[in-house]
C-alpha cells in the first residue's frame, strides 16, 4: 500500500488518461527517419510492459487502486494483444526465427 497510490498515479498518466496515454500499438518503434516509419523488430522494444502488467495484479483489490482504472489499464492491454495478433508489425514479428518470436 505504501506505493501504490504512485503507481497508480503513473497508471493513470500512462495507460488511462486520454491526454497523455499511450496508443496501444508499437507502430512506430524503431522507425528511421525518410525509411521506415516503424520496424516489425521494434515490438521487442515493449517486452518490459509486461512487468507493469504484473504489478496491476499485484496490486488489484488494493483500496488505492479503484476498480474502475483496474478495468481501463486492463483494457489498453487487452488492445495491445489484439493490435500484436491483427497488425502485420505484430503478425511478422511473431514469424520470427529468432527470441523477438517468444518475447
Amino acid at each position: 500500500e505504501k506505493y501504490a497510490k504512485s503507481f497508480v498515479r503513473h497508471l493513470k498518466a500512462w495507460y488511462v488518461d486520454e491526454e497523455t496515454k499511450m496508443h496501444p500499438h508499437m507502430k512506430y518503434s524503431q522507425a528511421i527517419k525518410g525509411v521506415a516509419p516503424g520496424r516489425s523488430i521494434g515490438v521487442i522494444d515493449g517486452l518490459h510492459m509486461i512487468e507493469v502488467a504484473r504489478a496491476v495484479k499485484m496490486i488489484s483489490g488494493s483500496p488505492s487502486f479503484p476498480a474502475d482504472i483496474e478495468a481501463k489499464v486492463l483494457n489498453w492491454y487487452s488492445e495491445y494483444l489484439h493490435w500484436m495478433n491483427t497488425d502485420e508489425l505484430g503478425l511478422k514479428e511473431r514469424q520470427a526465427p529468432n527470441n523477438h518470436a517468444v518475447c
